[in-house]
Protein backbone atom coordinates (compact mmCIF):
# COMPACT_ATOMS: atom_id res chain seq x y z
CA UNK A 1 0.00 0.00 0.00
CA UNK A 2 2.85 2.47 0.53
CA UNK A 3 4.37 2.14 -2.31
CA UNK A 4 1.42 2.58 -4.17
CA UNK A 5 0.53 5.62 -2.48
CA UNK A 6 3.98 7.02 -3.43
CA UNK A 7 2.99 6.37 -6.79
CA UNK A 8 5.32 3.64 -7.59
CA UNK A 9 5.26 0.62 -9.62
CA UNK A 10 3.51 -2.69 -7.54
CA UNK A 11 3.11 -4.65 -10.70
CA UNK A 12 6.22 -5.68 -13.06
CA UNK A 13 5.82 -5.91 -16.74
CA UNK A 14 3.36 -8.37 -18.44
CA UNK A 15 5.95 -11.33 -19.68
CA UNK A 16 5.48 -14.59 -19.69
CA UNK A 17 7.28 -16.89 -16.98
CA UNK A 18 9.35 -18.69 -19.31
CA UNK A 19 10.58 -15.75 -21.10
CA UNK A 20 11.50 -13.76 -17.51
CA UNK A 21 13.33 -16.52 -17.33
CA UNK A 22 15.07 -17.05 -20.50
CA UNK A 23 15.75 -12.98 -19.98
CA UNK A 24 17.20 -13.23 -16.65
CA UNK A 25 20.27 -15.47 -18.22
CA UNK A 26 21.52 -12.32 -19.81
CA UNK A 27 21.51 -10.35 -16.71
CA UNK A 28 24.67 -8.50 -15.91
CA UNK A 29 25.14 -10.64 -12.62
CA UNK A 30 24.69 -13.99 -14.78
CA UNK A 31 28.16 -15.91 -15.30
CA UNK A 32 29.12 -19.50 -16.73
CA UNK A 33 25.32 -19.73 -17.95
CA UNK A 34 24.35 -19.49 -14.30
CA UNK A 35 21.92 -17.15 -12.89
CA UNK A 36 23.08 -14.84 -9.69
CA UNK A 37 21.07 -13.34 -7.26
CA UNK A 38 21.65 -10.79 -4.51
CA UNK A 39 20.23 -12.00 -1.45
CA UNK A 40 19.95 -9.92 1.45
CA UNK A 41 21.21 -11.86 5.12
CA UNK A 42 20.82 -9.24 7.30
CA UNK A 43 19.85 -5.80 7.01
CA UNK A 44 22.85 -3.93 5.77
CA UNK A 45 24.38 -7.07 4.31
CA UNK A 46 23.90 -8.08 0.95
CA UNK A 47 25.68 -11.55 -0.92
CA UNK A 48 25.92 -12.62 -4.17
CA UNK A 49 24.70 -15.94 -4.93
CA UNK A 50 24.72 -18.64 -7.70
CA UNK A 51 23.22 -21.55 -5.28
CA UNK A 52 19.65 -21.13 -5.67
CA UNK A 53 17.42 -23.85 -6.88
CA UNK A 54 16.54 -23.33 -10.52
CA UNK A 55 12.87 -25.02 -9.29
CA UNK A 56 12.57 -22.97 -6.54
CA UNK A 57 13.38 -19.39 -8.83
CA UNK A 58 11.10 -20.80 -11.51
CA UNK A 59 7.75 -21.66 -9.31
CA UNK A 60 8.69 -18.19 -7.81
CA UNK A 61 8.65 -16.24 -11.10
CA UNK A 62 4.97 -18.22 -12.05
CA UNK A 63 3.62 -17.21 -8.52
CA UNK A 64 4.78 -13.51 -8.72
CA UNK A 65 3.12 -13.71 -12.63
CA UNK A 66 -0.30 -14.97 -11.63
Amino acid sequence: ELLKRAGLPVNGPAVAPERLLELMTLDKKAAKGRTRFVVLEAIGRAVLRADIDDAAVRRAVVAAAQ
